[in-house]
């Protein structure tokens, strides 16, 4: 059982409940009554025995089956009436049984169908007719006698009308709520979207309907949940002004089509006997199109059924919303993969070349007017302005303490008085929004980006969350790259040292010592210094073709 159900049933028994303890009051007052009259027309004791005794007894059967009060309560009004009818004969003081006739009427329109209501007040009207014993009424009061049992039938239908009315409320809060917990809740958007039309269409007593979403990048309507249709709708994509559904949308105004309407279209399906046609929009913008269809068979929709379709269509936005945030996203991240191309063929130069592509990239992404990018010294951990684009290095130090906030808080930062589900500019501010996206990789803040959207435009905070980590994933690598480099280089230099050291140093260095000792051999015997030379010779011409070798 639903909730929705579970709470209806709970609410018509507290009902029978409060019918059943009514009764205790009645038989009271009864009672009262009684004992205030004159002992000449006092109601037997044993009569005031038998309606306590089925009193009680239905009272404690609704208390032990406590799923069965309603029935206990409906009972009661059937053994009400009976004693209605024996009152009248077993008194001599008739009036007051009619008066709570009158009651038993109302409880009956609480309680039960519009029919079983009319039978029981005009069980009651006939108990009362002149030429019965003990009827109220002389045998030439027709008249009165029929105003009287229009009066209980009036008493009892009205109450049904009633209760009927505060049911119809009380079934469309549960709808309402039951749609805000499909809007708030964790299940995918295309799940809570056919749920929530379900609901919708049961409430309304529908046949079948659609909740169709409109795309804001092609500006199509396409089908995002179905009841009951064919599957030839299931795959149709509508442009703005296309259809009835097209036409709504850009009119935003619902339409109530019935057989024989011609504004703005004519009713052309056989399948179907009336329609309801409403726009799904917040703040003016566009969302899609909820369709309600009912068969021509059934009673047609009437203008009250369009205010209440209106009301449950505003609960489906945070559905509808939810969607269109993820068709961004993705169509982001679409965009993403395409752009970053050139992100990672900057990746094999200078970080200063990387960083404008990355802002690039990021301002085609979200159509911003500038973006400013801001990142963490790796040594001292204070944030600088490393690159900006579309905007001057003096105003985009201006945006300093904006991105030092968002980067310290981790949180998205906006310049300005602005809602919190997302990035937008009303009409009273046309200027840019700067909204400062903090860079996170994990748990770790290595900077923020600002960016400047334009006025009027909406982005969603997730939307602002995906790019920023790409960004951040970038700015990590171009790091990591660039750090690898350093270690490279610095591997480089250890393998030329090691290499000089073991090939051309030790050559010169035997070199050196030959010098030496030729210059010995000079002061002492001049005639070998020829050979010796010969010798220094070889050692300079190995070393020469060492240092070619290394060179090459």
């Amino acid at each position: 059982m639903s909730t929705m159900a579970r709470d209806r049933r709970d609410e018509l028994l507290e009902l029978a409940h409060a019918a059943l303890s009514l009764r205790w009051l009645a038989l009271a007052a009864l009672i009262a009554l009684g004992t205030l009259t004159s002992a000449s027309v006092r109601t037997p004791p044993a009569f005031y025995v038998v309606i306590l005794l089925y009193t009680l007894g239905l009272s404690l059967y609704a208390w032990r089956y406590a799923d069965r009060a309603l029935n206990a309560a409906r009972a009661g009004v059937v053994f009400d009436t009976a004693a209605i009818g024996v009152g009248m004969q077993v008194t001599t003081d008739p009036q007051v049984f009619f008066y709570f006739g009158f009651v038993t009427a109302a409880v009956a329109g609480l309680l039960m169908a519009r029919v079983g209501t009319a039978a029981i007040a005009a069980i009651i009207g006939l108990l009362e007719f002149p030429r019965l014993p003990g009827s109220l009424f002389g045998p030439n009061l027709y008249i009165a006698w029929g105003v009287a049992a229009l009066a209980l039938q009036a008493t009892g239908q009205a109450a049904a009308v009633a209760a009927s009315h505060l049911r119809r409320r009380g079934e469309f809060l549960d709808l309402l709520a039951s749609l805000g917990r499909a809007g708030g809740g964790t299940s995918p958007p295309a799940e809570a979207a056919a749920h929530a039309l379900t609901e919708i269409i049961g409430f309304l007593a529908a046949d079948s309907g659609s909740l169709m979403l409109l795309d804001p990048q092609d500006e199509r309507l396409e089908m995002f949940a179905a009841h009951r249709l064919d599957d030839a709708y299931l795959r149709v994509r509508l442009q703005l002004g296309e259809s009835i559904a097209g036409w709504v949308v850009r009119a935003g105004q619902p339409v109530l089509l019935t057989p024989g309407a011609s504004a703005p279209f004519p009713l052309q399906r056989n399948d179907v006997g009336s329609s309801m046609c409403l726009p799904v929009s917040s703040g003016g913008r566009s969302l899609g199109v909820l369709n309600i269809n009912r068969a021509p068979n059934r009673p047609w929709f009437s203008p009250d059924d369009l205010a209440t379709a209106e009301l449950a269509g505003h609960s489906v936005i945070d559905i509808l919303l939810r969607a269109q945030h993820e068709r961004a996203i993705a169509a982001t991240l679409m965009n993403v993969t395409s752009g970053f191309i050139g992100v990672s063929r900057a990746l094999l130069r200078d970080p200063a070349v990387l960083w404008p592509v990355l802002l690039d990239q990021t301002r085609s992404i979200t159509g911003a007017q500038f973006a400013v990018l801001a990142l963490e010294r790796q040594d001292t951990g204070t944030l600088d302005v490393v690159a900006s684009r579309g905007i001057g290095g003096q105003a985009a130090l201006s945006f300093l303490p904006g991105l030092l906030a968002a980067s310290t808080d981790g949180r998205l930062h906006v310049a300005g008085d602005h809602p919190p589900a997302g990035v937008e500019s009303g009409a009273g501010n046309p200027g840019p929004v700067v909204a400062c996206v903090p860079l996170r990789l994990e748990t770790r803040k290595i900077g923020a980006i600002g960016l400047g959207l334009p006025g009027g435009a909406l982005v969603s905070p997730r939307q602002l969350d995906a790019v920023a980590t790409l960004v951040a994933g970038a700015v990590h690598t171009a790091r990591t790259a660039n750090r690898l480099a350093d270690i490279g280089v610095l591997e480089e230099r250890r393998r030329i040292a090691r290499e000089m050291h073991d090939g051309l140093a030790q050559t010169l260095a035997d070199a050196m010592l030959q010098t030496d000792l030729s210059a010995m051999t000079a002061q002492g015997n001049p005639a070998e210094v020829g050979g010796d030379l010969k010798e220094l010779r070889t050692l300079l011409e190995r070393g020469m073709r060492e240092l070619r070798e290394f060179m090459s």
